[in-house]
């Protein structure tokens, strides 16, 4: 997992911030997300393919709890 982005060499710290919320608690806070919506987020995802997601969803929190979602699974 990468915290923030890619940031060319020689730039002040000052310019950027880095954001690490890449699990659930962290995401919920992000977007003021609450369980429920959470739980029926993922439930809208799960039937869904990749590429619909990443199209449909390029940023926000369906976007994020998508990647935790391939990130937790085996």
């Amino acid at each position: 997992m990468f915290n923030g982005s890619f940031v060319p060499a020689g730039t002040p710290s000052s310019d950027f911030e880095s954001m690490r919320f890449l699990n659930t608690a962290g995401i919920m806070a992000r977007y003021k997300l609450r369980y429920e919506e959470m739980v029926r987020i993922r439930q809208k995802l799960r039937g869904m393919k990749l590429r619909d997601i990443l199209f449909s969803y390029p940023d926000g929190p369906d976007y994020h709890i998508a990647l935790y979602l391939i990130a937790t699974s085996r």
